[in-house]
């Protein structure tokens, strides 16, 4: 008796000691979690291509775009990206369709994103008003909250990988 009263007291205690450095996350901390990316050179080169964060709709989900973008940049690259209406210097994430953002559709990207679909995106190097900016396009709203996480996810393995900012990513996928 006294034995498993000793095992006992002994798992609580180790159990207690442990549960004070848990933090408790939710299941939306957990799916969008911005750990910042460890290699430093390769950060620094990805600061500079998201100072400043361009979405022109003003809608419900174009707002959730802009806190998900600055919160990820935020957290990987420890950016504080602010909500510009155009591009002014190199750096800028230009995030839109051809029907809500006339710099998207300035781009005549046109036959492209209607071959990705409404839930299918571009996402891409371009110069936009003479900036170097990086663009995420679809045509439509679902298209966009996918891109944002698939943005994210390409800098994560560009980083891991030591591959350039540079890049073209085309995708589809089933919802946001």
């Amino acid at each position: 008796m006294r034995r498993r009263f000793a095992v006992w007291s002994t798992v609580s205690a180790v159990a207690m000691t442990l549960g004070v450095n848990v933090r408790a996350e939710t299941g939306y901390d957990l799916w969008l979690r911005y750990v910042p990316l460890a290699d430093t050179p390769q950060r620094a080169a990805y600061r500079r291509t998201a100072m400043a964060i361009v979405v022109e709709s003003r809608s419900p989900t174009g707002a959730t775009i802009v806190s998900e973008l600055q919160r990820g940049l935020q957290g990987l690259l420890g950016v504080d990206a602010a909500r510009v209406d155009r591009p002014s210097t190199d750096g800028a994430v230009i995030v839109g369709t051809p029907s809500s953002s006339p710099l998207v559709a300035a781009l005549g990207w046109t036959d492209e994103l209607a071959r990705a679909g409404h839930e299918g995106y571009v996402i891409r190097s371009a110069s936009v008003g003479g900036h170097a900016a990086t663009v995420i396009a679809s045509t439509g709203d679902t298209g966009l909250c996918t891109a944002r996480s698939i943005f994210f996810d390409s800098c994560r393995l560009a980083c891991r990988s030591n591959a350039s900012t540079s890049s073209n990513v085309h995708g589809w996928s089933g919802g946001c």
